[in-house]
């Protein structure tokens, strides 16, 4: 009875041509049950397929006349990017899906361990890649802005410090530029040299301004018996208490921020010993002040 009932609601809720059904009875006629069967078994298919039933006048297959769809879940065939979907059935885990175009869509598996996201203006596509490798990198631009592709900024985006195998890479000019570098030095790493200058133990002291801003410094002070410096050694300092004293040698004293002194001994500018166990003396020649700031 139910199934009659329900039978008969569908009738009235849909509708379905009769010209199609299987047996036909006229008026008064007493059907058997079979036949019963075989009429309702009709109507149930035409509901229950997608061959084209309808409700209310409006066909099944190309509905386009409803509001927002708020229930139901979808079990159909795979969405088409261009209506909405992703043209996609499955997926892994950490899959990322891209755009390869204004209508398609493609999904990038998640990397190894330690690999980075980044994008290819070659292929025009993101990828992962082994750490360390060029390219352009997927960066957040701060709180309610959108990521965006770019090259690791090493002025902001490095802390710590890189390690010493980054140092190779500036060895070569094809990786760095000499005139930079040199620019860099000049405008970052203080140094001071003074030349050769002539000096004697008549006037013993030479003021020399080095303008590094600091006294934490690092200085040395060379001899040579020429301004070329062809033979030049690193000047001592000692008095002699051997034969009655004397100064020999060099030193440098008075470091200020802008200049430093180099003074001679008394008795000679530079004494050294040789590798005979001798010593040699000089009562003039050329001294270089070398310098260096340490902040």
């Amino acid at each position: 009875m139910k199934k009659l009932t329900a039978f008969i609601l569908l009738l009235f809720a849909c509708q379905i041509s009769f010209a199609a059904v299987p047996v036909t009875f006229t008026n008064g006629t007493v059907a058997d049950a079979t036949e019963v069967n075989q009429n309702f078994n009709y109507f149930e298919n035409k509901f229950s397929t997608t061959s084209g039933h309808s409700h209310n006048g409006v066909d099944s297959k190309t509905i386009s006349t409803l509001g927002t769809v708020t229930t139901g879940v979808w079990q159909a065939t795979v969405m088409d990017e261009v209506y909405g979907g992703t043209g996609m059935s499955g997926y892994a885990s950490g899959d990322l899906i891209y755009a390869t175009s204004d209508t398609g869509l493609a999904r990038l598996a998640k990397g190894a361990l330690g690999s980075i996201l980044i994008f290819s203006h070659t292929l025009s596509e993101p990828s992962w890649l082994a750490a360390g490798t060029s390219g352009y990198f997927l960066k957040s631009n701060g709180a309610g802005v959108n990521p965006s592709w770019g090259q690791l900024d090493l002025a902001s985006g490095v802390t710590g410090a890189l390690p010493d195998s980054n140092l190779a890479q500036i060895t070569t000019a094809s990786k760095v530029s000499t005139t930079a570098l040199t620019g860099y030095v000049t405008a970052n790493l203080k140094v001071y040299d003074s030349g050769w200058f002539a000096v004697n133990t008549t006037t013993k002291t030479y003021t020399k301004t080095h303008n590094l801003g600091t006294t934490n410094t690092l200085f040395n002070l060379y001899y040579a018996t020429d301004d070329s410096g062809s033979n030049m050694q690193k000047v001592n300092w000692f008095t002699d208490q051997t034969e009655g004293g004397g100064q020999h040698g060099g030193c440098l004293n008075s470091i200020t921020t802008t200049t430093i002194v180099a003074q001679t001994g008394a008795n000679t500018v530079q004494t050294h010993f040789k590798t005979d166990g001798s010593w040699e003396t000089y009562a003039s020649g050329y001294y270089r002040i070398v310098g260096l700031a340490l902040e």
